[in-house]
């Protein structure tokens, strides 16, 4: 027997009626690429790195993870080379499932489809890179990462063209907000559902809302105004930070759910390993959705775009008129660049030798415009609040938007900055009245 870590609980009965179920726990590891490096390292020593010692020394506890190029970029840059090397060896012995993504988190929904194709596929580069091998089937420079079965859309922002696109990459599950299939949803905590489109074999797994929401905004380690919540098989999404960095007991909280679990016979796997367990449900339609929409509220995008908020307005005009400037180009696979990180303008300009510039300058192009397009610059200019928390609105943080537009429009690969430059002066006029 191991020691119990926590409070001591009660029986509960009604909390999981002693009958077998399986959970899963899908943590968000994102933090964008404007993070200072006080506040990075505060996350990773509060929240990522007791998490990751916690899968390695809990036996009965796997995680799926999403750990898009965003995060895994500053884990590198401000030298915690360890949490990445522990990812993969528990990534490798089954421990971890990680999931696709957007390399810098941008909104699927609102994004053309050919910058949405090179955020995924920049983000599966990099899971190689850092997760995987650099070395092919025959030993030739390349990255490699194999068994991505699940998606993690950034927000969880999903209509039907998400789930058409998530599918033509190769995906087999991706995770929705039960707001995107109210054919099953009353609004209350239920098991978590795995449908399909009738015309489509991509599963969608739908996270328990009103769980995930409880664990999320919960600021205490106790779990048993929980139980009434825990009543059968069920997917929990939360952001890796809860656990420690926004609930300085989360560590805690986590535990005892994790032993709540087990105490009650359940079984904590990860998605894919869940997925197998259930026959799928159709549905005739996927709902445009995002993890904050809700039955009461019809507009899922409530933090992200307002047509009142003209700061927010002109932020997504600019990004438009990027993007239009933008599209048509495409993704190149790099031979010389293969076991290189793209995203890092230092290493390869230092690796590029007598490579074509308009080569080198397009991949730093397209970094640049994936992480302008992320969505924290619309979160953090909303003015809304969340639950207790301040308003959403920080100025220095849009400031780091513009300065990234800067650096797009010195890059020379966009010969006519004319309406950008309009655009952006327009931004930061919005910004300087607020």
């Amino acid at each position: 027997m191991g020691r119990r870590i926590g409070i001591i609980l009660p029986r509960l009965e009604f909390i999981l009626y002693n009958s077998y179920v399986r959970y899963s726990f899908l943590l968000h590891f994102y933090q964008p690429f404007f993070q200072s490096e006080h506040v990075f390292r505060k996350i990773v020593a509060e929240s990522y790195a007791p998490l990751i010692k916690l899968v390695k020394n809990k036996k009965n506890l796997k995680l799926t993870i999403n750990m898009p190029l965003s995060t895994l970029e500053l884990l590198d840059r401000y030298g915690h080379s360890s949490i990445i090397s522990d990812i993969k060896v528990l990534s490798e012995s089954g421990k971890v499932e990680l999931v696709g993504s957007a390399a810098y988190h941008n909104l699927l929904t609102k994004t053309p489809k050919s910058i949405n194709e090179q955020a995924v596929i920049l983000n599966e580069y990099a899971l190689g890179y850092y997760l995987g091998k650099r070395t092919g089937f025959e030993g030739e420079s390349a990255t490699m990462f194999k068994g991505i079965r699940g998606f993690f859309a950034p927000e969880l922002a999903v209509n039907k063209e998400v789930v058409q696109f998530v599918e033509e990459l190769g995906y087999e599950w991706l995770l929705v907000d039960p707001t995107a299939i109210k054919d099953f949803w009353d609004g209350g905590s239920v098991p978590s559902k795995l449908c399909k489109l009738a015309d489509s074999e991509l599963v969608l797994v739908s996270r328990d809302k009103v769980l995930s929401d409880l664990v999320a905004f919960k600021r205490n380690s106790d779990v048993r105004d929980l139980g009434p919540f825990i009543a059968g098989d069920a997917v929990v999404s939360v952001d890796a930070e809860t656990f420690g960095h926004h609930n300085v007991n989360g560590l805690l909280l986590l535990e005892n759910l994790i032993e709540l679990i087990s105490d009650q016979g359940g079984e904590i796997v990860t998605i894919s390993e869940y997925i197998s367990y259930f026959a799928t449900e159709p549905i005739g339609e996927v709902c445009e959705s995002t993890w904050a929409a809700s039955l009461q509220n019809s507009d899922p995008y409530v933090y992200w775009s307002s047509e009142e908020n003209e700061l927010q307005v002109a932020l997504w005009k600019t990004l438009r008129t990027l993007w239009n400037h933008f599209e048509g180009m495409t993704y190149n696979e790099i031979t010389q660049f293969e076991v290189y990180p793209v995203w890092d303008s230092s290493v390869v300009n230092f690796n590029s030798g007598s490579t074509d510039t308009n080569l080198v300058l397009f991949n730093l192009l397209l970094v640049n415009v994936l992480k302008v397009s992320s969505s924290d610059q619309f979160w953090w200019s909303s003015r809304k609040k969340i639950f207790d928390s301040p308003i959403l609105f920080n100025k220095s943080i849009i400031s780091s938007y513009i300065d990234m537009y800067r650096s797009i429009m010195n890059l020379d690969t966009i010969k006519d900055t004319r309406d950008l430059k309009s655009l952006l002066e327009i931004v930061e006029d919005r910004l300087q009245k607020e």
